[in-house]
C-alpha cells in the first residue's frame, strides 16, 4: 500500500505506566485500571541491509547476522529488537522490522535457533559487534568484512 494508507502503518509504541509494552512486559493486577495507555503508529519503518565478505572479498554466506539491543534489559525471548538474518549466495543481506534506538550487529557461525534470546549468548556477542544507532525511517547500510569490523 502506499505511505498513509492504513495497510502501511504499524504500531511503533503501546505506553502505559511509563513503560513501552512492545518491549518490556507490562503487568495488570487484579482490579487495576489503565487510564494512561497511548498507542502510537507510524508509517516509518527501519532496516539495515549489507554485503558480508571473507577476507579475501567473497561472499560469505555461510554466517548469520545478529542484530541485538544494545541494552540489556530488552534481550529476552519475542523481543522486537532482536533480529537474525542469513546471507543470500552474493553475501548480501537485509534485518527488518527494528525500531529506532541503539544496537549492536555481529556475524556468527554454529548459531542455533534459540541464541539470539539468550542473555548469556548476547552477552558473548558485545566484544565481537559494533554499536550503530538507527534513527526513525533509517535504511542503514553496514558491510561487513569476516576478520575486521564492520564499515561504519
Amino acid at each position: 500500500p502506499e505511505p498513509g494508507v492504513l495497510g502501511s502503518w504499524i504500531l511503533r509504541s503501546a505506553v502505559a505506566g511509563g513503560r513501552d509494552a512492545l518491549d518490556l512486559p507490562l503487568e495488570i493486577g487484579p482490579n487495576e485500571a489503565i487510564s494512561d495507555a497511548v498507542l502510537t503508529f507510524t508509517d516509518a519503518t527501519q532496516d539495515v541491509s549489507g554485503m558480508l565478505q571473507d577476507a579475501s572479498g567473497r561472499p560469505a554466506p555461510d554466517y548469520t547476522i545478529v542484530v541485538f539491543a544494545a541494552d540489556s534489559r530488552f534481550w529476552m525471548p519475542g523481543a522486537r529488537r532482536t533480529r537474525t538474518s542469513r546471507p543470500a549466495t552474493d553475501g548480501r543481506f537485509t534485518v527488518t522490522g527494528l525500531p529506532p534506538g541503539d544496537y549492536r550487529i555481529a556475524a556468527v557461525t554454529d548459531m542455533s535457533p534459540t541464541d539470539s534470546t539468550d542473555p548469556a549468548f548476547l552477552q558473548l556477542l558485545m566484544d565481537a559487534s559494533s554499536p550503530f544507532t538507527l534513527a526513525p525511517g533509517e535504511k542503514r547500510v553496514q558491510d561487513f568484512r569476516i576478520g575486521g569490523r564492520p564499515s561504519p
